[in-house]
């Protein structure tokens, strides 16, 4: 009989353990941040769609990449992420931040996750980004947020897409793209 107890009180824990996982890594495997609510990815079918939920649109060059530390999920775990500081040089879209730098947290740590695009002292960026409630900023949907420099052009790796249109333009029609999808999402906001 007590064989039975340690059992089904194994079998209970462990159901309970994987319910609680599923919950907790889903949103990272999503896209969707622990700071967000938790809800389904949609496909977006334009720009303004791909765009809804960024907060702010900057341009800017990285001036110092931080040590890799542990930032709490808000929900009983920690996870790895790799602060940057960039120097903000203009801001295509969004509110102004307070500050001429900010602090843009990178997923995790670079040597630990080489399918992800970091970004490295020196380079220009275009950020598209999701403020956090202590006032940093992590990139919209990972690497969909990401856009670096070269050459005149903006590139990432991003796989949206709608997004993937962009890569590979120059920097002036990325940012005249962006800004009239976002007076698109702000129309569309104020006669609803």
């Amino acid at each position: 009989m007590k064989n039975k107890k340690v059992i089904f009180s194994i079998y209970v824990v462990s159901v309970a353990a994987c319910i609680i996982a599923g919950f907790l890594i889903g949103p990272l495997l999503t896209g969707n941040h622990p700071e967000r609510e938790l809800g389904s990815v949609e496909v977006p079918n334009n720009l303004e769609e791909a765009l809804y939920g960024a907060d702010v649109v900057i341009k800017g060059v990285v001036s110092k990449v931080e040590e890799p530390e542990k930032r709490s999920s808000g929900v009983g775990f920690d996870y790895d992420v790799t602060p940057a500081i960039i120097s903000v040089s203009e801001v295509v879209y969004g509110e102004v931040p307070e500050e001429k730098e900010i602090t843009f947290l990178q997923h995790g740590i670079e040597k630990d996750n080489p399918e992800t695009d970091f970004v490295h002292e020196g380079e220009q960026v275009y950020l598209i980004l999701v403020k956090t409630s202590d006032g940093k900023y992590w990139s919209y949907n990972f690497d969909d947020g990401v856009w670096k420099v070269r050459n005149g052009k903006v590139v990432s790796e991003t796989t949206n897409k709608v997004l993937e249109q962009l890569d590979g333009t120059s920097q002036n029609t990325f940012k005249a793209e962006i800004k009239t999808s976002v007076e698109e999402i702000m129309s569309n906001n104020e006669s609803n």
